[in-house]
């Protein structure tokens, strides 16, 4: 969800009933040197009582204004002023919270404000009407993965995975494994994540990013190794959910992945010389993997082979081309949409030097 804007913080503070995507988006409407009008404006669209202030930037008129309150400062831009003591003034700008002593307010603000008060029939206009399409938003958003986890668990009671202490143990780490690898492809794509910096800073800062961005983090110079993991743990979790006979298949392809744990652990340590912690993470699952097949008695009838192994090994080159593809894309439509809804607050940070 966009940050909140200056507009839906402030009525927010005054109790006014609004969506945030309707109410930032007609604030955003406005041109950033508009952008005290677009207070004025909006709060008369939304039945609010509000009054106009215009007197000499003095430390008389600043106490006597109702907190919080909409100062325009000296280059043109609002403020939301929330507390004003003899040693500072607290405000909130497009940045977030700051604080000046109250001399520097006096000498950057205009003089003009804008006070308001909600009225019983305060609200935003069509609110019912906004909150809705608000939600529909919010469900088409999450209604793809609440799918999948509701079709997965059918799977899981309907194939009788649940009858097989392995095979549930063996959902559990594919589930596992498709966390890991999007968090490494969420450093791949330097993408600030709180959990993937916490793992990743447990062995080494900056593990991660190192052993990533390195020569050594693709395969053949054209796929990520997080592609990959992604690949391999998703088609092995749809595979044992909607063909559990296939589980044998599934053991004798752990092992195939063993020999690339050896090779990462030696290139992150004599090559790289850094230690990616998720990368030890997704290796240490190839093992559990490999363990729970062996234990569990999976590795049995491999020959002769059926059409099944043929059609897993092409889900797998599948999923894998189609993450190459789409993981990109995704990300750079992310940045973009991230990049929009901050044009406006980085416009009007730097009207003051036009």
């Amino acid at each position: 969800m966009a940050a909140p804007t200056l507009f839906t913080t402030y009525i927010s503070m005054l109790g006014v009933p609004h969506t945030a995507t309707y109410s930032n988006r007609e604030y955003k409407s406005y041109p950033p040197k508009l952008a005290y009008m677009a207070f004025m404006d909006l709060l008369y669209e939304y039945h609010v009582d509000r009054q106009m202030h215009k007197g000499e930037a003095d430390m008389g008129s600043l106490t006597a204004l109702q907190m919080p309150f909409v100062a325009r400062m000296t280059d043109g831009t609002p403020r939301i002023v929330t507390d004003v003591h003899a040693d500072a003034v607290r405000l909130i700008g497009n940045k977030g919270k700051s604080s000046m002593t109250p001399q520097q307010f006096l000498a950057s603000w205009s003089g003009e404000a804008l006070t308001a008060q909600k009225k019983p029939d305060s609200e935003e206009p069509e609110r019912c009407k906004h909150a809705f399409m608000h939600a529909a938003l919010m469900a088409e958003k999450y209604a793809f993965w609440v799918l999948i986890a509701l079709l997965g668990a059918y799977l899981f009671v309907d194939n009788g995975v649940y009858a097989s202490w392995s095979q549930v143990v063996l959902v559990a780490l594919y589930a596992g494994g498709i966390v890991f690898s999007w968090l490494l492809t969420l450093e791949q794509n330097n993408v600030n994540s709180g959990t993937a910096n916490a793992v990743c800073s447990m062995i080494q800062p900056h593990g991660c990013a190192t052993v990533i961005n390195s020569d050594h983090g693709m395969l053949w110079g054209l796929f990520h190794w997080s592609e990959i993991g992604l690949a391999y743990f998703t088609v092995s979790l749809g595979a044992l959910l909607v063909a559990p006979q296939v589980c044998n298949y599934l053991a004798y392809i752990s092992i195939l992945c063993l020999p690339y744990t050896f090779w990462s652990v030696y290139t992150q340590h004599w090559r790289i010389h850094s230690w990616c912690t998720l990368c030890l993470c997704v290796q240490g699952l190839f093992w559990v993997i490999f363990a729970v097949q062996l234990i569990g008695g999976n590795m049995h009838s491999l020959l002769p082979l059926k059409w099944d192994v043929a059609v897993l090994l092409v889900c797998y080159a599948l999923a894998l081309l189609v993450y190459h593809k789409i993981v990109p894309a995704y990300f750079y439509y992310e940045r973009k949409s991230a990049e929009t809804d901050s044009v406006a607050d980085n416009a009007a940070d730097s009207i003051s030097k036009l």
